[in-house]
């Protein structure tokens, strides 16, 4: 049911690869950073597309470049798997999850940019480098329980070190009530990871409630 039987290589392996998961969460981590600072000294460099392109590095290749050359495993070791008697059931998912909210909230060229967005630096982004790269290692290494919450914790803290890259420590209590939240959420999704052995069920909540939250709160709201 979990993850725990999944790998079939020696212990030392597996505690290496899980190591060099939070080596590659620290690079991460120190690139999130700067590239904020960056944007903040030079205002010019927001909008376009430096933010994007270092999280497909960091999220999307950096791990890639881990798995294939370092661990020598294929990607589905990085959750990308779909057995094919819960395709239905995920295309149903989707339809509820990301379809049906846009014809309710309404759509337009903002929530397709936004959408895109999800796909390569927000929501999908943060489930393979979290859930499919990171929480994976961990659990071969640690077992379910701690594997799971040592990857919320580094959840919660990326988007501590997120916010007070962007706005400093002006704000502590509410960067802390961030980290918990997200810590809550590394939770959740690294549980719906646990029990799929896949990515694709998280991306799709994660995405929609980035997506449509705050529009149905407005929509509420009047």
């Amino acid at each position: 049911m979990m993850l725990r039987n999944l790998n079939t290589e020696s212990k030392e392996f597996v505690q290496r690869v899980a190591v060099i998961a939070l080596g590659v969460f620290a690079i991460e981590e120190i690139v999130s950073s700067l590239v904020f600072q960056s944007m903040n000294r030079w205002p010019t460099l927001r909008g376009g597309l430096f933010l994007p392109v270092a999280t497909l590095i960091t999220h999307w290749i950096l791990p890639m470049l881990v798995v294939f050359l370092v661990e020598r495993r294929d990607i589905r070791t990085l959750g990308f798997t779909l057995k094919r008697e819960r395709a239905g059931r995920y295309v149903v998912f989707a339809s509820i999850g990301l379809i049906l909210p846009a014809l309710i909230v309404g759509y337009d060229r903002i929530l397709v940019i936004e959408f895109v967005e999800q796909i390569v630096q927000i929501g999908m982004a943060e489930e393979v480098f979290f859930r499919g790269y990171l929480l994976h290692r961990l659990v071969g290494w640690l077992g379910d329980r701690k594997g799971l919450t040592i990857s919320a914790l580094t959840f919660g803290f990326a988007h501590i070190v997120s916010r007070v890259s962007q706005h400093g420590l002006e704000y502590p209590l509410h960067d802390a009530m961030l980290g918990f939240q997200t810590f809550l959420g590394g939770l959740l999704f690294g549980y719906i990871y646990l029990k799929a052995r896949s990515i694709y069920p998280g991306s799709i909540l994660h995405v929609s409630v980035n997506l449509y939250l705050e529009r149905f709160i407005k929509l509420l709201g009047g």
